[in-house]
C-alpha cells in the first residue's frame, strides 16, 4: 500500500509543480512575451527552422504561451493536453498488445 501512496504523491506534485516549471524553463530558454530573445537557445531552434516555424512545433506552442501572457495557466493547459494525449496513446497500444479491441 506504501508504495502506491508514494507513487500517487510523487505524481500529484508532478503534475502541481509542471506548470511553473515549463514557464520557467520557458522564459531561461528565451521565450518571451514580446518574442525570441536574441542569442538564446530559441533562437537556435528558431534558425534551425530557417526561421519559419509553422503551427504544432513546440517552437511556436511555447512562444505562443509566453506571447499570450498565459504563463503558469497556458503551461498547465499544454502539459493537460499533452498528458492526455500521451495517457491515451498509452493505453491504446497496451490495449493492442493484450489482444483488446475496441
Amino acid at each position: 500500500m506504501i508504495p502506491i501512496v508514494v507513487e500517487l504523491t510523487a505524481r500529484l506534485i508532478g503534475v502541481a509543480a509542471a506548470p511553473l516549471v515549463v514557464t520557467e524553463v520557458n522564459g531561461a530558454l528565451g521565450f518571451g512575451a514580446t518574442g525570441i530573445t536574441t542569442g538564446t537557445a530559441a533562437e537556435g531552434v528558431m534558425d534551425s527552422y530557417g526561421g519559419v516555424v509553422t503551427i504544432g512545433f513546440a517552437c511556436a506552442i511555447f512562444q505562443s504561451v509566453e506571447a499570450a501572457g498565459l504563463g503558469a495557466s497556458g503551461a498547465a493547459l499544454v502539459v493537460v493536453v499533452g498528458g492526455a494525449t500521451a495517457g491515451a496513446a498509452a493505453v491504446g497500444v497496451v490495449g493492442k498488445c493484450r489482444g483488446y479491441t475496441s
